[in-house]
């Protein structure tokens, strides 16, 4: 399995992770999508863009004493469809996306992203949540 080591920023992110254990460092975007939605489409999409950078598709393990991204080559998002027969309103859409938002990664167990789908008749609200560790800048 390929690994690579974590740059200086990234240890100091797991470090503190390890020592938190919150979600401290979720970085979460929402997108609203209008109309009807390919559900099925839009996650082989996903797929296809986190497959391309390696550390989203990566636990982090420690070899040597040292903290490694594991490169996981049969991988499948952390995607979750949440299907409402009914239009929320704004404040029942932003608890639940608030809600998922706040889950903290454990990444020596999942990947550092993750995407949840809130899908209702007249719209789909999109949140990609992903680790500041792949988010640095710098990986």
């Amino acid at each position: 399995m390929k690994s690579i080591q974590l740059n200086d920023i990234q240890y100091r992110f797991w470090i503190d992770n390890l020592l938190r254990a919150d979600n401290a460092y979720n970085v979460a975007y929402s997108f609203c999508i209008k109309g009807s939605l390919q559900v099925c489409t839009l996650k082989q999409s996903l797929e296809l863009l986190t497959k391309e950078y390696e550390p989203f598709h990566a636990t982090i393990q420690q070899k040597d004493m040292h903290p490694y991204f594991f490169i996981d080559n049969e991988y499948s998002n952390q995607f979750t469809l949440r299907e409402c027969n009914e239009v929320l309103s704004d404040t029942e859409i932003n608890s639940i996306i608030d809600q998922q938002a706040q889950i903290p990664f454990h990444l020596d167990q999942e990947y550092p992203c993750r995407f949840f789908l809130l899908k209702m008749p007249d719209r789909s609200i999109l949140l990609t949540l992903f680790h500041h560790i792949v988010m640095d800048g710098l990986t």
